[in-house]
């Protein structure tokens, strides 16, 4: 009979990593352990150690895993799991024990499937964070998820989040058409809805509805003033907020709603409930640890979460795609998140087909 095992969670330190870890993990694992800096994702070894006949543990090392998760999020991401065959099973399973026991809606695994896990559709190659993993898998900890998934695409700039997030809605409500993502299209799009450089709620809703006349389409956004201006002044800012003013004529003239009323976190939830694609103006402030406007696409509920695209990832922290895809944010975290400037504004634009 086998020894029994003994878990641990540590926290993990990658200019310390301890003697036990480097006899174990493989040196091109290792490595990464070492080179990322993933101190902003909480990173913990989960380690199981053999147990003497007497019960105290042996102090031996016999699997590892390296977890991290991006903060206010309610996943956790095992980067690697390496020992024996029966110790990683023992490890992936303490893991996901963990998740459940902080009520957090999913376990995600970068390049690993276990008991439980579903395989991730492969991205597309695209931006930063796409080219590896090859693989992914997910293991919901809810058994209320509902879903709107096309392959994950990250943006190829720092600025074409709304674009890549308008193009991945409209695949939705196409069907399984990919064309409409790439790098091409991808810019094409953000000429149609920039600010300069941003893409703010109205010119977003705008080149939607004159990209795809046949949905019905309303913005979303609780403040009169010219929005996503705020690090600007002077001439620099009036050209742009002239643009502003400029989409808020065109989108009168196309029939296409702006809601004054501050959108909530619960008719997000209701929209995408009934199959209502929702793309969302939030700050990183929180996720990511700098204030920048960024658009996310709600692509689904998960038990007390959103479920989000995030078309941005960032590799130098140890992120992947399987970070930004699929990423559950409980209602409560989304509302604080989807707050930008010191005004605290949100914005949203919402899709639909018309119905019949």
């Amino acid at each position: 009979m086998s020894n029994p095992l003994s878990i641990r969670f540590l926290p993990f330190d990658r200019t310390a990593v301890p003697e036990q870890a480097v006899r174990l993990v493989p040196e091109s694992v290792l490595a990464g352990w070492r080179d990322i800096d993933r101190s902003a994702a909480n990173p913990r070894l989960v380690v199981a150690s053999s147990v003497s006949s007497a019960g105290s543990g042996s102090g031996d090392w016999v699997a590892v895993a390296l977890v991290s998760a991006r903060p206010h999020t309610s996943y956790l991401k095992i980067v690697d799991v390496v020992g024996t065959e029966a110790a990683r099973a023992a490890v992936v399973e303490a893991v996901v024990q963990d998740a459940q026991q902080a009520g957090l809606a999913q376990v995600k695994w970068e390049g690993g499937i276990g008991p439980g896990f579903t395989p991730l559709n492969p991205p597309l190659v695209s931006g930063p964070g796409t080219d590896s993993p090859a693989s992914g898998s997910v293991r919901w900890l809810t058994p209320e998820v509902t879903l709107s998934t096309v392959p994950y695409y990250g943006q190829t700039t720092h600025y074409t989040c709304g674009a890549v997030t308008a193009l991945s809605v409209l695949a939705v409500l196409s069907g399984p058409d990919r064309r409409g993502l790439d790098a091409e299209r991808e810019m094409a799009f953000w000429k149609e809805a920039t600010n300069h450089p941003a893409v703010e709620p109205v010119g977003l809703g705008v080149a939607l509805a004159r990209r795809r006349p046949d949905l019905d389409v309303t913005i979303a956004l609780d403040f009169e003033e010219p929005v996503v201006l705020e690090h600007l002044d002077g001439a620099e800012r009036d050209w742009r907020a002239d643009l502003q003013r400029a989409s808020r004529r065109e989108a009168a003239e196309l029939g296409v709603p702006i809601r004054s009323e501050r959108l909530a976190i619960a008719e997000v939830a209701d929209a995408l409930a009934a199959g209502t694609g929702v793309l969302l103006l939030i700050s990183l402030d929180l996720m990511r640890g700098f204030a920048v406007p960024h658009w996310v696409r709600c692509c689904g509920l998960a038990g007390p979460t959103v479920v989000i695209d995030d078309p941005a990832v960032d590799p130098a922290k140890g992120e992947s795609w399987v970070d930004g895809h699929l990423l559950p944010i409980t209602f409560d975290e989304l509302d604080a998140m989807a707050a930008y400037s010191l005004d605290g504004y949100r914005g949203a634009v919402l899709l639909s087909a018309p119905a019949a």
